[in-house]
């Protein structure tokens, strides 16, 4: 239901979700020519040698398409580098791996099983992580002094982290007559236990598991459709919402409390504007990484990899 996008582990979203256009003047793509086994033997089944020819044409249909154009990409920042007069430093690959890890932490999640459960998912092994957080660095050298954090944005970001804030429940259905008969249902001064069963059995939004629970909303947060926040700025608490028309579908809002304001820390600005910086800076990463590998000419002469790029 949000609207905003506040990435939680978004640095590492680089090439990963931003290289997704490119030009290809590939014309029919003829087959590979044959390769004797001179390869190094890669691996052994029954005792009989597995070289990399072997595997390379079910590779390049599995995982080509990405591979090409992670190269692409590290081409093309390799060029605009040079052209800047940029070097990427062993100490600005740190600063990516230790950006991660504070996204870990917020994630309170200090065991490493977050950590592997990122790496398994996006398959990212030793080589393509360290490639990884060497392209994000050279994305961000890149993108740096474009990115400015104004005052008043500051002060957004603290009211919003400190400020009080509605806890409410959601279900959201697919159209308003579906929402219409889950009101009747419920009727006007539902319990929250009668709320939150019928959230887990009806409601299409990601907080069904959790009862229909969202995290506290601020009345002022931006990241929540000005709808929902008019409505839950006129709920009493114990109370359900008319029926609110969303892109998703209909939406039916119970306010359970009322969360009160907290006192910031004294470090909360900087430290709010700190993220505010990084987040900033990772759209402005993802943009320049699009248009570096929009940018590329790839001409795919390999049958197998030309499948995995056309599909």
């Amino acid at each position: 239901m949000r609207t905003a996008y506040i990435p939680a582990l978004g640095l590492l979203a680089a090439c990963l979700s931003a290289c997704t256009s490119t030009q290809s003047d590939r014309p029919a793509a003829p087959a590979a020519r044959s390769i004797p086994n001179e390869g190094p033997i890669i691996a052994l089944i029954d005792n009989e040698p597995v070289r990399p020819e072997h595997l390379a044409p079910s590779l390049y249909e599995l995982a080509g398409r990405e591979a090409l154009r992670e190269e692409a990409l590290d081409r093309a920042l390799a060029r605009r580098l040079s052209d800047r007069g940029i070097t990427v430093t062993v100490e600005m690959v740190r600063r990516e791996h230790e950006l991660f890890e504070d996204r870990l932490t917020e994630a309170a999640d200090r065991s490493g099983a977050l950590r592997e459960e990122v790496w398994r998912t996006r398959h990212l092994g030793p080589t393509r992580r360290e490639k990884l957080f060497a392209r994000n660095a050279a994305l961000r050298a890149l993108v740096a002094g474009q990115v400015t954090i104004a005052p008043a944005e500051v002060s957004l970001a603290v009211e919003l982290a400190y400020g009080p804030k509605k806890i409410a429940r959601l279900i959201l259905l697919q159209n308003e007559r579906d929402a219409a008969e889950t009101r009747r249902t419920l009727g006007d001064r539902p319990s929250s236990s009668d709320f939150s069963r019928l959230a887990e059995r009806r409601s299409i939004d990601p907080s069904a598991s959790r009862g229909g629970l969202l995290a506290p909303i601020h009345l002022n947060d931006p990241a929540y459709p000005i709808a929902v926040r008019n409505a839950l700025r006129s709920l009493q608490t114990g109370a359900i919402s008319a029926i609110i028309p969303l892109p998703e579908g209909a939406a039916l809002l119970y306010l359970e409390s009322d969360q009160p304001a907290t006192t910031p820390p004294d470090d909360a600005p900087a430290r709010l504007e700190r993220e505010l910086l990084v987040q900033r800076e990772r759209a402005e990463m993802d943009r320049l990484a699009r248009a570096l590998v929009a940018e590329s000419r790839i001409s795919v002469l390999d049958r197998s990899l030309g499948w995995s790029w056309d599909e």
